[in-house]
Order: C-alpha cells, then sequence, then structure tokens
C-alpha cells in the first residue's frame, strides 16, 4: 500500500514533471503549495474560506482562482491532473455543442468543457454563494463572450427552494430534504434551465449533484429525450443500478461508453441510442 507521503511526493514530482499541466517553475511551485494546504488530514476543520490564489494551466488562456486550505485545489486536481472526465472525448461531441454542467463547484469543469468544444455554449449550475462566486471568477472569460450562463441555485425536480448542508467540505455541499429553516438556495428544474437559455436540446449533461441525482432521474420524462450524452457521478444509497433502472423506466435507450466504479461515488459516461 503507498503510504500518504509516498502519494504526496508522487504529485509534487508531477508538478515538475514534463507531461506538467502547470505554465512554468512559480506556478508548478503554487501547485505544490495548494496541494500541501488542501490534502485531507486528521481533524482538519471543514471550509469553504480561505486566500485565494491564482495559477496558470498550460491549457488554459487565463489564470485559475482556488481558495487555499479548502477543496478547491482537489477539484482542479481531479479534472486537470488526474483527468476525472477525460472519456467525455469518447462522446465525440460538435465544436458548438450545448453543455449542462450540473454540480459546476467553483467552475474547473465548466473550463475542462468549454476547451474541449471551443464553440460550444455552456451552462454551470452550483448553489453555495461563496463557491458560485468563484465559478464567476474562474469563467469570467465564458460569460463575458456570452458561451457561458451561470446560476447560482440547486438543480431539482421542480423549481422552489432548499435548504444547504454544508457538513462536508465546499466540493460536496448538499441540498436537505423537507421544510427549509434558516438559509434558502433556489432550487431550478433542468426544464427551467433550458427555457432560460432557449435551449432545444443537450449534447452533454455532467450531473455531481451530491445525491440530488436521486430526485433528477426519479421522473425525467420532461427533459431526459433532449439529452445526447451523459456523465453522471452516482451517490449512495443511490447507485448506478438505479440510475439503469430509471433510465429505462422511461424509455431512454443507451450505451455505457465508459464507467469507473472502483470509487465511493462511480462515475458512469453515457450516450442515447
Amino acid at each position: 500500500m503507498i503510504s500518504a507521503s509516498m502519494r504526496f511526493f508522487r504529485r509534487a514530482a508531477y508538478c515538475f514533471g514534463s507531461d506538467s499541466i502547470y505554465k512554468g517553475f512559480s506556478n508548478s511551485m503554487k501547485g505544490v503549495f495548494l496541494r500541501i494546504a488542501a490534502e485531507p488530514r486528521k481533524h482538519k476543520t471543514s471550509t469553504a474560506k480561505g486566500k485565494i490564489y491564482s495559477v496558470q494551466l498550460r491549457d488554459l488562456p487565463s489564470p485559475v482562482y482556488v481558495r487555499r486550505g479548502t477543496s478547491d485545489f482537489l477539484v482542479l486536481r481531479d479534472i486537470f491532473e488526474d483527468g476525472e472526465y477525460e472519456e467525455v472525448k469518447l462522446f465525440e461531441l460538435p465544436a458548438d455543442s450545448n453543455t449542462l454542467d450540473l454540480g459546476g463547484n467553483i467552475g474547473m469543469s465548466v473550463l475542462y468543457f468549454s476547451g474541449l468544444c471551443p464553440k460550444s455554449q455552456l451552462i454551470g449550475v452550483e448553489p453555495d454563494p461563496d463557491n458560485f462566486a468563484m465559478m464567476q471568477r474562474n469563467c469570467e472569460s465564458l460569460t463575458a463572450s456570452k458561451r457561458a450562463m451561470l446560476v447560482q441555485a440547486f438543480v431539482a425536480a421542480n423549481d422552489g427552494e432548499a435548504g444547504i448542508d454544508r457538513s462536508d467540505d465546499a466540493w460536496g455541499f448538499k441540498k436537505t430534504e423537507g421544510p427549509v429553516s434558516g438559509e434558502k438556495v433556489a432550487c431550478v428544474s433542468i426544464p427551467s434551465l433550458l427555457a432560460r437559455a432557449k435551449w432545444d436540446h443537450i449534447d452533454l449533461m455532467k450531473c455531481d449533484v451530491e445525491g440530488t441525482e436521486k430526485e433528477l432521474f426519479a421522473d425525467c420524462t420532461a427533459w431526459i429525450f433532449k439529452v445526447k450524452h451523459l456523465i453522471v457521478e452516482t451517490h449512495p444509497p443511490y447507485l448506478p443500478e438505479n440510475l439503469f433502472a430509471d433510465l429505462k423506466r422511461v424509455g431512454w435507450e443507451y450505451k455505457v461508453v465508459y464507467q469507473n466504479l472502483l470509487t465511493p461515488s462511480p462515475r458512469i459516461f453515457l450516450s442515447r441510442v
């Protein structure tokens, strides 16, 4: 078994390797520094706060921003270092695709998808106001060019309001169930998002919504047939087999393009057939 220190040094070495995602020595050093601050530690307090640092990646025209000591860098790591969504290339999306990113967090996935399809239109949805502010900052060039619409809300089966559970780190905030007390966050349905953007189809929908996928796919008839390709991260007790059953029930026929089941939250890539 690889020790935590061995994993860290392996990743730190990657920052300076020939295949590093970072632009230049100073940004590679920032990667190491931010990794130390973000790596999970015993008794570490969950937070969404932290001093903001910029770091330049080789494949992005503008710097990206992360909050030190939060899960922000772990999101950057998963998407740009580890290639969490690399298999989306198997979909062979058109350059002008419509991409709906549910669970946009600080905007790293929005940026990644925008780079794959240079003429694409994107919608990024994130409920937490601090995370959303970071997504706005990271995606400023996309919104300025009218390529991206960012929405601060939970995605839900119906429009309305919900409470927010911040017991996890900033990449794992959840929609609460039942009556709302205290802070209220807007909820927006997928049909409402499509109407707001004036979209009649979705080439790619990414869904990483910390358990709300169960609610979305329980009755998805109103929108699922507008989706061509789908990435869903399932969170127990909602499992991949539950997702497959929900899709089968409404008649959305698909093929599994890729799946990563060796993780606490399995990630499934599906294409409509």
